[in-house]
């Protein structure tokens, strides 16, 4: 029986690609307990943006933030605020 899951490789380069890029980031388990706060903030505001149905640049507006840092604040890019 032949599979298409990806080889070992595969997955490590997946995962790395996935640590430095835009992606959506996961919290680990070992975050600190402000990490933790900074992420359900993060939760928050993205919760906020989906119910209002608003676009990325008005959300950045509301929170008088640039459209990049909104972009890493709601892909819970947590170390790149303070």
């Amino acid at each position: 029986m032949t599979t298409n899951f990806p080889s070992r490789k595969e997955l490590k380069e997946v995962c790395r690609l996935l640590s430095t890029g835009d992606a959506t980031r996961i919290i680990p388990r070992s975050a600190s307990p402000t990490d933790k706060l900074k992420y359900l903030v993060c939760e928050k505001i993205l919760e906020y943006k989906l119910e209002k149905k608003i676009s990325s640049k008005e959300l950045a507006e509301k929170l008088r933030l640039s459209e990049e840092l909104t972009s890493k604040i709601t892909h819970y890019h947590v170390g790149k605020f303070y």
